[in-house]
């Protein structure tokens, strides 16, 4: 489950692969020629399309709250982005202001020692994850045994300035 996130008029470079109709008859060999052509396209045109799971999208969300890049949507579109109905900035001048803000907010903020975030309000919730397993642990249950967790809900710096590059040429988004 997530958030997709499409380029309303995303810059475009080349031609994207289309999708064989037989694509799930076809061999293991020709569907990763297929699948690797399209990643290609998708990381040389980073403003068509943008996907986060729900474990990444919240954090994403706080930081554009955190950040004031929430403002330069108007606040119907903003709420929206909860929901994959279809909201999201309008325009690529939104997109900008919002990209100066990030980019700003990055340069201030100190990452965790493995390159991620997790927003404060998210450390404090009840349900955890054990660090060593991946396995979710309730908060009671992880300080009762003393097990090492983290929140599940985290991103990697990597994934922020993945999102700034889609939104710095997407052409307004709207969130599904």
């Amino acid at each position: 489950m997530g958030m997709d996130v499409e380029g309303i008029n995303p810059v475009v470079r080349g031609t994207k692969p289309e999708r064989p109709d037989d694509l799930f008859e076809l061999s293991d060999e020709a569907k990763d020629k297929y699948f690797d052509a399209l990643n290609t396209w998708y990381d040389v045109n980073p403003g068509d399309y943008f996907r986060a799971n729900v474990w990444g999208w919240r954090p994403l969300c706080e930081i554009m709250w955190e950040s004031g890049a929430c403002y330069e949507m108007p606040t119907k579109e903003w709420d929206g982005m909860a929901y994959n109905d279809g909201h999201g900035a309008e325009n690529q001048e939104q997109c900008n202001r919002m990209v100066a803000k990030l980019k700003s907010w990055m340069m201030e903020k100190i990452w965790d020692d493995d390159g991620t975030y997790t927003p404060e309000a998210f450390k404090k919730e009840d349900m955890l994850v054990c660090a060593e397993t991946g396995t979710f642990v309730r908060k009671a249950e992880a300080e009762l045994k003393g097990i090492d967790t983290r929140s599940p809900y985290r991103v990697s710096k990597e994934r922020v300035e993945d999102w700034i590059a889609f939104l710095s040429e997407c052409g307004g988004f709207k969130v599904w």
